[in-house]
């Protein structure tokens, strides 16, 4: 059956199951940023997607979270929606998850970072100057004999350090009240929070929901106090990489689920270091110069247009019933399209800033917020699916392509329900997973009675064997 593409202004009462339960068939080409998408969302990240693409041969499909999530650092807690009991700040966590290095993950990554050097330069002049003036208003206090109380100034940051283990990262937090972790590989990050000595672990969860009065005791500086920290996570890695680096306590307990993976299975179109062109200085200067403005936000609540609300509302209602229909495939998939969930309101409120921050979140900037949730789900089916990123059976799954590679690639249901020593609801899910995923076939013997299936691991399955 063909995938059914879904508008982001669609009435969604008017899908049937069947269609509904279509919409998650999901092939390579349905993971590439289209120019409909792309002309979506805020002009300032159409220009910079566009100068990205122009720049390298690098598939733009990596660029637009890499950017939206620096964006997401940079207002920090100075933009909120409130909804109930409920506030959302512009926490986002992504990955770009893509098997070979010809496809330049992390050269979309820097040049995301480009747009954001003028605002580090104005900082580092800022603290350079006011650390001036604090020196010289000290220096004649002390030999004026006065008490200075003054505090030193704080040199304000927006990349989070590399380590978690004491006081930098926190403190940095603490001064900042935003930070990204920005990385090239992603698993080394994984393995930092997952280190014991980091006390990562216990935070990790609540740092997304950028809660209110966390508290951190450190060696070296005693107590921390962080107030609604926003603390965003852009990386890159493989998908051995990424199998690898987690833990089942990554794959259990909601970490994973937080994070939206952005991969691409195309062709990249190569193109010499002497053919690539020269920036376009203009468009690179608009988007930094409009970025410079963000930077200097005032705090304030935002709130959804009457239409922008109705727009959401059926929309995770619509998410709600159509991760719903997947559950007997992918079982994991209510705990990716709840956060998703909470991602579109995050979008709204990054594009609403972009747009226009003093106004309230426009229908225009919630469609944009949505489309670009339906091509973040895609993505998310799309690794699910064939195991890049994995649910609570993964082990399991990862179980019968290891037996079945070790049996010359085919055997009978009694002999693996021996061999994995899986009851046979384990058994009939990870077969009906990995045969989804087109990771194992089954093959119908014919008996001359009732026909029995023997299962067969496909090339692809093959390659997914340790």
């Amino acid at each position: 059956m063909d995938k059914i593409i879904i508008p982001p202004d669609a009435d969604f009462d008017a899908f049937t199951e069947e269609e509904s339960a279509s919409a998650y068939k999901i092939t390579p080409k349905d993971l590439e940023l289209s120019d409909e998408l792309l002309e979506m969302l805020p002009e300032t990240i159409q220009k910079a997607t566009r100068y990205a693409s122009e720049m390298t041969d690098s598939p733009r499909t990596f660029f637009p979270l890499a950017f939206i999530a620096l964006i997401g650092a940079l207002i920090g807690n100075k933009r909120l929606i409130k909804l109930g009991g409920i506030t959302i700040y512009p926490v986002i966590w992504t990955i770009i998850c893509a098997q070979s290095s010809m496809m330049r993950k992390t050269t979309q990554m820097g040049i995301a970072k480009s747009f954001f050097k003028a605002i580090i330069e104005k900082w580092q002049h800022e603290y350079a100057e006011a650390l001036k003036r604090w020196e010289a208003e000290k220096k004649e206090a002390d030999e004026a004999k006065r008490e200075f109380d003054k505090p030193k100034p704080i040199k304000r940051w927006l990349y989070a350090p590399d380590g978690f283990s004491d006081l930098t990262f926190w403190q940095t937090l603490q001064e900042n009240l935003s930070l990204v972790s920005f990385v090239t590989e992603f698993t080394a990050l994984i393995k930092q929070l997952g280190k014991t000595y980091t006390g990562m672990g216990d935070f990790i969860l609540s740092l997304y929901d950028a809660e209110d009065n966390m508290r951190r005791v450190t060696r070296m500086g005693g107590d921390i106090t962080l107030k609604n920290p926003v603390w965003c996570m852009v990386g890159a890695t493989t998908v051995p990489a990424l199998r690898s680096a987690l833990s089942s306590t990554d794959r259990g307990n909601g970490f994973l689920q937080r994070i939206l993976p952005i991969t691409y299975e195309g062709e990249t179109k190569f193109k010499a270091m002497t053919e690539l062109p020269s920036p376009d200085m203009v468009i690179f200067n608009d988007v930094s110069n409009h970025l410079l403005s963000i930077a200097e936000l005032s705090k304030k609540d935002m709130k959804l247009s009457a239409e922008a609300s109705k727009l959401f509302t059926d929309w995770s209602h619509e998410l709600f019933n159509r991760s719903r229909d997947m559950e007997d495939n992918i079982s994991d998939i209510g705990g990716y399209s709840s956060r998703l969930n909470a991602y579109g309101l995050k979008f709204a409120l990054v594009f609403q800033v972009l747009t226009d921050p003093d106004q309230e979140i426009s229908a225009k900037n919630m469609r944009g917020a949505i489309a670009l949730c339906d091509w973040c789900f895609k993505h998310q089916v799309y690794m699910l699916t064939r195991n890049y990123i994995f649910n609570r059976f993964y082990s399991d799954r990862m179980r019968l392509l290891e037996v079945l590679g070790k049996n010359a690639g085919i055997m009978s249901r009694t002999d693996l329900m021996n061999l994995t020593n899986f009851d046979k609801e384990q058994l009939d899910r990870a077969l009906d997973n990995e045969i989804e995923a087109g990771h194992v076939e089954a093959i119908k013997v014919e008996t001359g009675g009732r026909p029995r299936f023997e299962y067969k691991l496909t090339e692809a399955g093959s390659g997914d064997v340790q």
